[in-house]
């Protein structure tokens, strides 16, 4: 789904395809996949929809990495290969929705997994998961 929304541009505080920032991609990538998620910052994302402390397996789940600076979440990406640190999101120094290698030092870096529980519940009941 993420792969869709490559090229739109970034926007800072942007939450449509006008333009999106970090954590509106996020946050439309949940919608797109039919979870009634609101407007969020990266560290209001950090806060309510992941976790750092993950247990058992994993896959199947959404990651994100998010860069953490002085204990505030500055940025938040999707993760696609943790291993090889690649992930897809909105990010000003590019200036659209891109896949690259995240750029940031690994010991700011945090990587976090969605708490599904809190996304079921949000799960949209035949409403269109569209953006407007």
């Amino acid at each position: 789904m993420g792969f869709l929304m490559r090229g739109i541009p970034y926007l800072f505080g942007g939450q449509n395809n006008a333009g999106l920032d970090c954590s509106g991609f996020i946050v439309q990538l949940l919608r797109r996949l039919g979870y009634a998620v609101d407007d969020m910052t990266a560290q209001d994302l950090m806060d309510n929809i992941f976790t750092l402390n993950s247990v058992g397996d994993e896959r199947g789940t959404i990651a994100v990495v998010a860069l953490v600076v002085n204990g505030d979440v500055n940025h938040i990406e999707l993760a696609l290969d943790v291993d090889r640190k690649i992930v897809i999101g909105a990010s000003e120094d590019v200036g659209s929705v891109e896949i690259r290698t995240w750029p940031y030092p690994i010991q700011d870096t945090v990587l976090a997994y969605a708490d599904m529980s809190y996304l079921i519940a949000r799960l949209r009941r035949g409403e269109p998961t569209t953006d407007s």
